[in-house]
């Protein structure tokens, strides 16, 4: 073995350009292979940070009564914790207010979990009691941020608003909350208990951990019979929403990252198939030395071994420099990646992606040698040394086949970037309904002790409001409950005041101040926005969207109409005043849903989101927003200070992701396609050279010879291009849910993949054949 090593390592450096060319292409292969698989990894493959994961549970919208119930009656359940999001709390660190995100839970949440603090004690049924001392456990990242990662910090009390509670733990950093839309409510930062039984009507997600010899159907029937009752005799129940926790907490994820990696599995065929021609070239090359050393005495199993052993040498030193390049580009993979991705912070190049590579080099270095090395060790080699050896047409027609795979492989992957790309475009051009540029968009917190009424509420909103609004540069300033395209939603029951009561429309209100419309940059139709007038004396009135309008009041004007709008169990009739254009106020790629504005001071709610337009880069102006908001309440909490450009991006990040990293598998394919055509046709110049020259001493002409050298690989390539363009039609189905207003068999899209890509081959093509015309007939001849 080590004789073989060190001879397939002399060969190689006689041949530089061979070996340059296989490594650097399985280099990049495996290395984006490689960088994919890390991402999957750490999302998908890696454990999560629970004791036996695989039986834990979730459900959503349980109520108090229904959980307590649940807990005494449980056959296949060991027990039921409840978790919920409250009012985020403001922690006092020094001069400096925090808002930190809370999670509310019941006190068996981490035993449910299997998981124990690192620091300090774990949640008792007795801190749940009424008249407890408020307590507190902190995230491993609180505890490092807001208290230095001081051990001393359990067992002190931490100033929170409106009263201080105690610290009795710290989690673990790996520690993930078991939590669905992570991204939409914030992360968890602080676990505090919750009280059961809870209001009426108040409901909880839940975890739960299923018995050892009990199923999922079993603990489904379960809840449907004490949970999801109908609520009428005779009704049919709701169905179960009982699901394992990692399908809960990952499951969105999944397609997207089994695209991907489908996508860069294309992309690694394309390199292997460009390599295996690449060594089948070599290998019928070295027929005459193999010959040879067959002479010598040297077994058919000797040979395959040593071909085995050169294909693998090459794969690994191409899987290492694969490995290298994963690591280069991994920084600006990750800064690609989506916030709304599950655990992307965890995301590394560990050992198990190392062993991973590893695996991947052998895997893919013995496929690659075992045809060359079955092909070289058959038949009789002793002709080999007796006369000039032609290529074979079987050996032939394989390497045309390779050559017809590859193209048909990259075609699929160039018709997926396209799709992607122009998707991406289209999501991108969409017409949002407002006008996010040189807009800057932050949230203020205040301490309820300072501002304990809604009137003191008011009063700072609209001080603030005045501040801002004098600052140079500022055009325009408002206030709103909750930014367009947050991926969030709070509802509301809208219906016409006047003549039959119909079916009510499911809206979403918006509570605003004066100035929104014109700062955000949204038109209004018909009508008027609010102002002043619009007080907390005045008449209630609101402002819809068209969509709304059209619903409600389809062909005539809704200015001047009144409405009814029913939400947490009130009843408030309003004057419309005006309707203006609809806007996504879910997400980028989901249309507008009907949508009604309410003033704020007609409103129990103050909104703390700020809006502000500026005259040139709003990123130039947060220094003095907040300045201005310091000097009018210096315990203010400041937080999210970013341009709404920033805030739409986010929004999009995960279709960016993939359209980028298609995009870059989709140019290494073409590349690695151009690469072996050009190979090909390079190597049956190499072949054909006396044959050419006798042509030529014929009388064949240029032409003439560049159809004989280019034929048999533009027939492979158009099979490549027909059979590819099948494939993609085929697999358009998979694609069609990432894709936003194009249809996965848009002819205009595939017929520019086929039409850059045989471009691109016809002159990977043309280059080696036009070598080939300028063959001397006599030179050729005589070197034979």
């Amino acid at each position: 073995m080590l004789r073989d090593i060190r001879y397939s390592a002399r060969l190689f450096r006689r041949s530089p350009a061979f070996s340059a060319t296989v490594v650097l292409t399985l280099a990049l292969g495996i290395g984006l292979t490689t960088a994919i698989f890390s991402v999957v990894n750490g999302v998908l493959l890696r454990p999560l940070p629970y004791s036996n994961p695989s039986a834990l549970m979730t459900a959503r919208s349980v109520s108090s009564e229904a959980l307590l119930e649940w807990r005494s009656r449980t056959a296949a359940l060991t027990d039921i914790a409840a978790y919920d999001f409250g009012h985020a709390p403001l922690m006092l660190i020094g001069d400096e207010t925090v808002q930190l995100r809370q999670a509310v839970i019941s006190p068996n949440l981490l035993s449910v979990l299997g998981v124990r603090p690192i620091l300090g004690r774990d949640f008792q049924p007795a801190d749940s009691e009424p008249g407890a001392e408020p307590v507190v456990m902190l995230t491993y990242r609180t505890w490092q941020q807001q208290f230095g990662g001081q051990v001393d910090a359990v067992g002190r009390i931490a100033r929170f608003e409106p009263v201080g509670r105690r610290v009795i733990g710290v989690l673990p950093p790996d520690f993930m909350f078991p939590m669905r839309l992570i991204v939409s409510v914030g992360e968890a930062r602080i676990l505090t208990p919750i009280e059961l039984p809870a209001r009426q009507g108040y409901t909880f997600d839940v975890v739960a951990r299923l018995r050892t010899r009990a199923t999922l159907a079993q603990a489904r029937a379960e809840e449907l019979s004490i949970v999801r009752q109908p609520q009428r005799p005779g009704g049919v129940p709701t169905a179960s929403s009982l699901t394992p926790l990692s399908e809960a907490l990952l499951g969105g994820s999944r397609p997207s990252l089994v695209m991907l990696s489908g996508a860069v599995g294309f992309l690694l065929l394309i390199a292997c198939a460009n390599v295996g021609n690449l060594l089948f070239a070599k290998g019928a090359e070295a027929r005459r030395a193999f010959a040879v050393r067959s002479a010598l005495g040297a077994s058919r199993r000797q040979l395959a071994r040593l071909v085995l052993v050169q294909s693998c040498m090459l794969s690994v030193v191409g899987g290492l420099a694969g490995v290298l390049l994963a690591y280069a580009t991994f920084d600006v993979l990750m800064s690609f990646v989506p916030a709304q991705l599950p655990r992307a912070a965890g995301v590394s190049i560990d050992r198990a992606v190392l062993g991973f590579a590893f695996v991947l080099s052998l895997v893919s270095g013995a496929a690659l040698g075992l045809f060359p090395a079955w092909h070289l060790s058959r038949g009789e080699l002793q002709p080999t040394l007796q006369a000039y050896e032609r290529a074979t047409l079987p050996a032939q027609r394989i390497r045309l086949a390779i050559l017809a795979t590859e193209v048909a492989l990259a075609v699929v992957l160039l018709a997926g970037a396209a799709l992607f790309a122009r998707s991406f475009v289209r999501l991108v051009g969409v017409d949002l309904g407002f006008a996010p540029r040189n807009v800057l968009t932050l949230r203020v917190r205040t301490l309820e002790s300072r501002y304990a009424t809604v009137d003191q509420q008011r009063a700072f909103l609209e001080d603030a409001l005045d501040r801002l609004a004098a600052l140079p540069g500022v055009t325009a300033v408002a206030a709103v409950e909750m930014l367009p395209v947050t991926r969030a939603r709070r509802g509301g029951a809208v219906t016409a005041a006047a003549g039959p009561v119909g079916d009510p429309i499911e809206a979403e209100p918006r509570v605003i101040s004066p100035g929104y419309f014109q700062t955000m940059g949204i038109d209004v139709i018909v009508g008027r926005p609010f102002d002043r007038r619009d007080s907390s004396a005045a008449p209630q009135v609101a402002v819809i969207n068209e969509t709304l309008a059209q619903r409600l009041w389809p062909g005539a004007r809704a200015d001047g109409q009144r409405l009814r709008y029913e939400s947490y169990g009130t009843v408030e009739v309003r004057d419309v005043i005006g309707v203006v254009r609809d806007v996504r106020g879910f997400a980028v790629d989901a249309k507008a849903d009907p949508q009604l504005y309410l003033p704020y001071p007609q409103s129990w709610l103050v909104p703390p989101r700020f809006v502000i337009r500026t005259a040139g880069d709003p990123e130039h102006f947060v220094a003095a927003v907040r300045h201005e908001l310091r000097l009018l309440d210096s315990r203010a909490a400041i937080e999210n200070i970013q341009p709404l450009t920033a805030h739409v991006a986010a929004s999009i990040a995960q279709p960016r992701f993939q359209t980028w990293l298609l995009a870059v598998f989709g140019a290494s394919g073409l590349l690695l396609a151009a690469v072996g055509i050009g190979g090909v046709v390079a190597y049956s110049v190499s072949r054909q050279t006396r044959e050419i020259g006798i042509r030529m001493a014929l009388g064949a002409g240029p032409r003439d010879v560049m159809r004989t050298v280019t034929a048999p690989s533009l027939v492979a390539l158009g099979i490549g291009l027909a059979a590819g363009l099948a494939a993609a039609l085929a697999l358009g189905r998979v694609a069609r849910a990432f894709l936003f207003e194009i249809e996965p068999h848009d002819p205009v899209t595939l017929g520019a993949v086929v039409v850059a890509l045989g471009a691109t081959a016809l002159v990977a093509a043309w280059l080696p054949a036009r070598r080939a015309q300028r063959i001397d007939p006599l030179v050729a001849l005589r070197s034979e």
